[in-house]
């Protein structure tokens, strides 16, 4: 017997970033540039251009950051 009910366990596992949460954890991010951020790959270039880090310390950060969230 199979269930037809979509599997909702993975979205509710992983909590949606909002833009209030990146400017508050890098806050020369503004809130409306965090608002554009899309993906990861995005906040890492803005992360690295705003606290001028290299491609690997902003990756760690943001990697490490983003771990168990998702955008929207």
């Amino acid at each position: 017997m199979t269930s037809t009910q979509p599997n909702t366990a993975h979205s509710a596992a992983q909590p949606k970033i909002a833009p209030g949460d990146i400017h508050t954890k890098w806050d020369k991010i503004t809130s409306q540039e965090a608002g554009n951020v899309k993906n990861t790959e995005e906040l890492i270039a803005m992360v690295r251009a705003k606290y001028s880090l290299n491609q690997d310390q902003a990756q760690t950060d943001v990697n490490a950051w983003v771990s168990g969230r998702g955008f929207n």
